[in-house]
C-alpha cells in the first residue's frame, strides 16, 4: 500500500465504515434492502481499492 496523507487516511476510514455498515445489512429480512446493501458493499470494495492505488 502506498503511504498516504492525513486526508486520504480519513477518507479511507470513512469508506471502511460504510463498507462495514453495508456488510451488516446484507442479511436483512427484506430482499430489496439486502440486495442494495450487497451492491453498495461492492462499490465500497472498489473505493477502497482506488484509494490504496493512488500515486502521488
Amino acid at each position: 500500500m502506498i503511504r498516504t496523507d492525513w486526508w486520504s487516511n480519513e477518507l479511507l476510514a470513512k469508506v471502511v465504515e460504510r463498507y462495514r455498515y453495508h456488510e451488516s445489512r446484507t442479511g436483512a429480512d427484506n430482499p430489496v434492502v439486502a440486495d442494495m446493501a450487497r451492491g453498495m458493499r461492492d462499490i465500497g470494495i472498489f473505493e477502497m481499492w482506488m484509494l490504496t492505488q493512488m500515486q502521488e
